[in-house]
């Protein structure tokens, strides 16, 4: 008879061999963005670089272990943070290692399906291929003055407003500008 302790332990290797095989076929086939973290000295010099205002709201798309919201939240208590991570373990990891921040809320959520239109700043680490099928979104969706920040990919036809550099790593600044938008 199993004990109770085999049982979690089979039920956790599973969860983690079926989560982990769909993360495969999702990068492989699909052309999902990989679960990376984003470099501590990205994340320095983009949170240098910030000056969030109270009430404002910050997303992250693909937010995994959430690294940067994490450092953020802590400097910014009044500004309401979320994740966005499809996949499970990284949401899992995510939504543990973010418990001590109030202003943080990770969802399990598939960014494509998800409403953009209140995010004041967004950040992605995602890939070339996500970035050039996102960008269509991300210009349209977001409100009026939203940032958007993308570390090492671009979005291919939009102009970035300001480029960091970090040797050979770039972490592009876009801001969302359209006429026809009252927000």
């Amino acid at each position: 008879m199993p004990t109770i302790a085999g049982l979690i332990f089979l039920a956790l290797a599973l969860t983690i061999i079926i989560s982990g095989s769909r993360q495969i076929y999702n990068i492989l086939i699909r052309g999902h963005a990989p679960f990376v973290f984003s470099r501590r000295r990205a994340i320095k010099k983009i949170i240098a670089d910030l000056n969030l205002a109270d009430g404002q709201i910050f997303y992250e798309l693909g937010a995994g272990g959430a690294p940067l919201l994490r450092r953020l939240a802590g400097r910014y208590p009044q500004v309401k943070f979320v994740g966005l991570e499809y996949a499970f373990i990284p949401w899992l990891l995510g939504t543990i290692l973010c418990l001590p921040y109030r202003n943080i809320k990770i969802n399990k959520q598939n960014f494509w399906r998800a409403d953009l239109s209140q995010a004041d700043f967004i950040y992605c680490f995602l890939n070339v291929r996500v970035m050039a099928e996102l960008e269509n979104k991300l210009t349209t969706e977001t409100k009026n003055k939203a940032t958007i920040i993308s570390y090492i990919f671009r979005l291919p036809n939009t102009e970035p407003a300001k480029i960091l550099e970090i040797g050979q790593e770039k972490i592009y600044f876009y801001e969302v500008n359209r006429l026809d938008k009252s927000n």
